[in-house]
């Protein structure tokens, strides 16, 4: 039977008898525990997973070195030269978080006892509309009508309201944690060395991406003019449109007959006149 049944428990290897014994626990988090799906003595079914027990310990490092971080950027302290300002101010914008989520959590407290007692349905009676047996006070109650009620409902969407202020604190804390690490870390390497704003970085910059785009127009406009060169000749062609002869400024026709005279010429061939 169930209940003489024994079983070896999984983590510390003792036989318990089944009955005693727990399956699908969870550790102090809620998180699944190492033996979730194993029936295992009431110490051991709490007991961390791999997992998480790899995940917490790398949390607490990054909590224990935040903490010291921390104590190093009051101005009391022997190490502050090594603290930087953005550190600082991270430093006090999640003082200013956890305060606020700690007030959170006190206002959703509250919110929650105004939940039930929204709920009961027995303050919402009056002499003329209450039941008259507790037959019909427990049907009330299973029927979920109070539900429908006015003061229920906005107890419910203040709790909600409550709620996403909540979740958005978390986030921003966990955002202000993650750049708080990165600091630390900028420092360990660097020193406390601000970085150069003005100092542009390597790759594409704004000045190589002006210049590209100069060149770009640049060669966009020769192409258009060789299009329309060529199809101004082509025409030409097709057409049969002799291409007029370009005049040239210099003296290149005799002043006295009018003859043509070769660029190399001194004097006119025909009529011996000097070239001017």
């Amino acid at each position: 039977m169930f209940g003489r049944e024994k079983v070896e428990c999984p983590g510390c290897k003792k036989v318990f008898r089944k009955k005693y014994m727990k399956t699908q626990c969870k550790d102090a988090k809620g998180r699944y525990s190492k033996y979730y799906n194993q029936y295992s003595c009431t110490d051991c079914c709490v007991k961390k997973s791999t997992i998480n027990v790899k995940a917490d310990a790398e949390k607490d490092a990054e909590d224990k070195k935040i903490s010291l971080w921390k104590a190093k950027c009051d101005p009391e302290n022997v190490d502050f030269a090594r603290c930087s300002d953005k550190l600082s101010r991270l430093f006090q914008e999640w003082d200013d978080l956890f305060w606020k989520r700690s007030d959170t959590r006190s206002r959703l407290g509250q919110a929650e006892i105004n939940v039930i007692d929204a709920t009961n349905i027995l303050d919402d009676y009056t002499v003329a509309n209450r039941r008259t047996s507790l037959l019909g006070v427990a049907w009330d109650l299973l029927d979920e009508s109070y539900k429908s009620r006015p003061g229920y409902q906005t107890a419910v969407a203040e709790k909600g309201r409550i709620e996403a202020s909540l979740n958005d604190l978390d986030r921003a804390i966990t955002k202000n944690q993650n750049e708080t690490l990165k600091e630390i870390g900028r420092i360990e390497k660097n020193g406390n060395k601000e970085p150069d704003e003005n100092k542009e970085p390597v790759g594409i910059t704004e000045s190589n991406v002006k210049r590209l785009q100069n060149l770009m127009d640049n060669t966009i406009s020769e192409v258009i003019n060789r299009a329309e060169q060529h199809s101004s000749n082509w025409q030409t062609k097709r057409d049969g449109i002799k291409e007029p002869v370009e005049q040239n400024n210099d003296n290149s026709f005799c002043d006295n007959c009018g003859k043509s005279l070769k660029p190399t010429a001194k004097f006119c061939g025909s009529c011996g006149t000097p070239r001017a």
